[in-house]
């Protein structure tokens, strides 16, 4: 159906044309005098009025230079499920449905029109999971739980200046995704928002930030951070693990915990120093950061967890905090490296591996604590007064076996 440019003309054409609703035509397109004319809202709003409709689609102007709207398909999505609307005409009639955005084929482009409260979960789709480019509704300020997880191929996010927050999981293995830089605005993200994203190449985060939560940038292998905002006081598990490029020299001097796996396998860090007030190094929280060459740990840590530093080949500590009681196992096994002559006093239990392969560890005395337990494979493969020390102190307590 030809539309004529006086719009009255055109609404009255319709009417008497099909009165009971226009359900056979299949293509409404403008004349090109009066495309613009032709598509007004005006027009909408007056032919829904008198059919009855509830909803009408409009394309609005284009998103991209130089891209012909014709080609451009509006989206629509029921009970979170999205599909495409492949019809070339913009009404629809069903209430529960609600316009989303739209979709172009070419250039694997979604621009999204929704400003509400949620995002259906579009790598359900099978067309609209090879999103390149997704341009956000100007003025959003939050990226919504899994809006864009598992979208494999997106590589661009537009209109993202004005984003305060990103929630859980929201780009989840979008492994391809190059982001230049996150909004200066940003005050909040959430876990495993990044996970797998393995084509981010940040040197710096937004100042705004105070907590990197758990799994917040898990296997991001190409992210080359250099420091981190002055604020951030608390990094959750396994925050950046897998970043083999993280290269931060220094952190919060307000952090007083590093937990589980937080560094685990970050192969260029080299902290110059770790915080002042740390307490507590959670389980294979540096594992082998081969680079890592710290030569002292904060006297204020009292808890070291199961393989903190195993694999750590240049770690240069030269003697352990006072009030350490327990060296769990492989703590500092394959630390070649690693140098002092004595352990804590106050230790009174020495873990399975724990110095094992240390093969630059020369102990000259063991912990004077009647209670000492360790295990007898704690310093295997130690070589020199090392080895003499474990296997003297071995043979006088009948070898015990130690967990």
């Amino acid at each position: 159906l030809a539309l004529p440019d006086d719009l009255q003309e055109a609404v009255s054409k319709l009417v008497l044309r099909d009165p009971n609703g226009c359900e056979g035509i299949q293509n409404l397109c403008a004349t090109a005098k009066g495309s613009r004319a032709a598509c007004d809202e005006a027009f909408f709003q007056e032919l829904c009025r008198l059919k009855g409709w509830t909803e009408f689609v409009l394309p609005p102007a284009d998103p991209l230079a130089g891209t012909s709207t014709a080609k451009w398909m509006p989206l629509k999505f029921q009970d979170g499920d999205p599909m495409l609307w492949r019809r070339e005409f913009f009404f629809r009639c069903e209430a529960q449905w609600e316009a989303c955005g739209l979709w172009h084929e070419e250039s694997k482009t979604l621009a999204l029109r929704r400003t509400g409260p949620a995002w259906p979960a579009f790598h359900k789709d099978k067309v609209l999971s090879s999103v390149r480019t997704v341009i956000l509704p100007k003025g959003r300020k939050v990226i919504l739980r899994d809006a864009f997880k598992d979208l494999m191929h997106l590589e661009h996010v537009a209109n993202m200046d004005a984003v305060e927050a990103i929630e859980r999981e929201a780009f989840l293995s979008c492994t391809n995704l190059a982001l230049p830089a996150l909004p200066a605005g940003l005050r909040e993200i959430g876990r495993g928002a990044f996970g797998w994203c393995m084509c981010l190449t940040w040197t710096t985060l937004p100042q705004g930030l105070t907590v990197i939560e758990q799994d917040t940038f898990y296997r991001c292998v190409m992210l080359a951070l250099t420091e981190l905002p002055e604020g951030v006081t608390e990094i959750k598990r396994h925050a950046f693990a897998n970043c083999y490029k993280l290269n931060l020299t220094r952190l919060s001097p307000q952090i007083t915990e590093l937990p589980a796996g937080v560094f685990q396998y970050c192969q260029a860090l080299n902290l110059e120093e770790l915080p002042p007030s740390l307490q507590s190094i959670g389980g294979a929280a540096f594992e082998s950061c081969a680079a890592l060459m710290l030569t002292a740990l904060p006297e204020t840590v009292n808890y070291l967890g199961d393989s903190a530093f195993e694999g750590c080949t240049s770690l240069l500590l030269r003697k352990l905090p006072d009030d350490l009681t327990t060296i769990p196992r492989r703590a500092f096994k394959e630390c070649r490296a690693l140098n002092f002559e004595a352990l804590p006093e106050k230790v009174e239990f020495i873990g399975h591996e724990a110095f094992a392969n240390c093969t630059s560890l020369q102990l000259q005395r063991l912990p004077p604590s009647p209670f000492l337990v360790i295990s007898v494979t704690a310093f295997s493969g130690c070589v020199g007064t090392t080895d003499r020390l474990a296997m003297a102190w071995l043979r006088e307590h009948d070898g015990f076996a130690g967990a």
